[in-house]
């Protein structure tokens, strides 16, 4: 085995709390309740987990975000488009997803935007990976909570492929936004989580960042109107 692939295995095993997968899923169905919304989700490997899901539903909750854009459909559009649907918020929801057929069985579930994007050959920091083309998409002009959850990044030749949502960057709201980079335990969103950090200090944003970690484990970057979400 190699020692890259060693590593890999060390880290997910050491940035992942699954004793907290219950704490969080306490956390998810109590807010469901007091909110009125079914809990019907199915945090299984390869979906949304119990704390991605319980950061999503405390940020819109709480902070109230007018522009959501996500990448990678799922259990997590569904939440967001209940949340909306029940006027927890008002704000404009875009779901980004590279599978068409998946992307149509979601929008048939929720009552927001999501487009298909075809993934493309990309290089980012000397890895080459499939990313989405987002030459053509039309970005809202204000973003405030961003969602990483895709392209598919669990391949070692495809580990930095959600470098491939780094133009929505240059879409943050100046006056405060919110980034949720999900499977933080693994080398390429770390490097991702890292990344965004560095541009948000150079552009002058001052940030704070957090970790959740469960089953599964999310980088949050936080500033202005948002900074609460650093202590969630």
């Amino acid at each position: 085995m190699k020692i890259t692939t060693v590593i890999n295995h060390l880290r997910k095993f050491y940035y992942r709390i699954p004793a907290l997968e219950s704490v969080y899923q306490g956390f998810l169905t109590r807010d469901l309740n007091t909110l009125g919304l079914p809990n019907d989700f199915y945090p299984v490997p390869g979906a949304a987990n119990h704390s991605l899901l319980y950061v999503i539903l405390r940020a819109v909750k709480e902070l109230t975000p007018q522009s959501v854009v996500e990448f990678g459909a799922g259990q997590s559009s569904i939440l967001l488009s209940r949340m909306k649907d029940a006027g927890i918020f008002t704000g404009s929801i875009l779901t980004v997803e590279h599978n068409p057929e998946w992307a149509q069985r979601i929008s048939s579930k929720v009552n927001h935007r999501v487009c298909a994007v075809p993934l493309t050959e990309q290089t980012s920091h000397g890895k080459l990976y499939l990313g989405y083309d987002l030459r053509t998409l039309d970005f809202p002009e204000k973003i405030d909570l961003l969602l990483i959850d895709g392209p598919p990044a669990w391949e070692a030749n495809h580990s930095h492929a959600r470098f491939s949502c780094l133009p929505a960057f240059e879409h943050l709201d100046p006056a405060g936004f919110m980034i949720i980079i999900d499977d933080a335990e693994r080398g390429g969103e770390a490097a991702l989580a890292k990344h965004l950090a560095h541009l948000a200090t150079q552009t002058g944003y001052h940030i704070k960042q957090r970790f959740v970690a469960a089953n599964s484990r999310q980088a949050i970057i936080a500033c202005g109107k948002f900074e609460a979400a650093a202590y969630f």
